[in-house]
């Protein structure tokens, strides 16, 4: 939940303006929760960044296994699109 009130919170604003008591305000979560899973704000978003670079990653080796292409000529190619 943290998670996806952070990323909506960077679709209304600045990242450098969210807080943590804000984030836990609108995902409705004590503060200590938040720290118990995160250290900071910043250890948050790299652990967003971290799963979507992992879920791209998986997407384009899957269809890159799929195509006829050499598969460095297919993955940067996907990537791009």
């Amino acid at each position: 939940m943290l998670r996806d009130v952070l990323v909506s919170l960077m679709l209304e604003k600045d990242f450098a303006s969210i807080s943590i008591k804000e984030i836990t305000e609108r995902a409705e979560v004590a503060c200590v929760t938040s720290f118990r899973h995160f250290e900071s704000l910043d250890r948050l978003l790299i652990m967003i960044l971290d799963d979507g670079l992992g879920e791209l990653q998986d997407h384009v080796e899957t269809l890159a296994e799929q195509s006829d292409a050499s598969n460095l000529e297919t993955e940067g190619r996907l990537i791009f699109e």
